[in-house]
């Protein structure tokens, strides 16, 4: 019986490791973080939904102020919504600081695509401002 047991957990921490999302690069500088993000703004959270049978959601955005990229009044983001998916829990509502990063857009689309996970800097806005300052004063130095 302890045999079964003992399989049995062993399996299960196996399963979570294997499922478990990690992440990388999370303790650079602002001006590397910068460099490598595609798209970083500050906005408030306005629609979130998910697709039957989809392994991620649409966040929709009204933005508040764009760092980088491209300057419109709202922002599409998708995120991971399975344990493995490393999805950001965005809540309607709330307002975030945003750090997202283009990936390859369906055939034929000349819109740009993004996504974030937990493993960026993405954070509630109230909770981030170190980062709005180094932000702004990169943003203010920049060409």
């Amino acid at each position: 019986m302890k045999l079964h047991y003992l399989f049995g957990l062993t399996a299960l921490f196996f399963y979570a490791s294997a499922n478990a999302c990690s992440c990388m690069d999370q303790h650079l500088p602002m001006a590397e973080t910068f460099a490598k993000t595609d798209f970083i703004f500050s906005g408030k959270v306005i629609k979130k939904s998910r697709k039957w049978f989809s392994d991620y959601a649409v966040v929709e955005f009204q933005l508040n102020e764009v760092f980088k990229g491209e300057a419109n009044k709202r922002a599409f983001i998708k995120t991971g919504v399975s344990d493995g998916g490393c999805g950001f829990p965005f809540k309607k509502g709330e307002a975030y600081l945003v750090f997202a990063y283009a990936f390859s857009p369906i055939e034929n689309s000349t819109v740009p695509e993004y996504s974030t996970s937990i493993c960026s800097l993405t954070k509630k806005l109230k909770l981030a401002e170190a980062d709005l300052k180094a932000l702004q004063e990169i943003k203010s130095t920049a060409p």
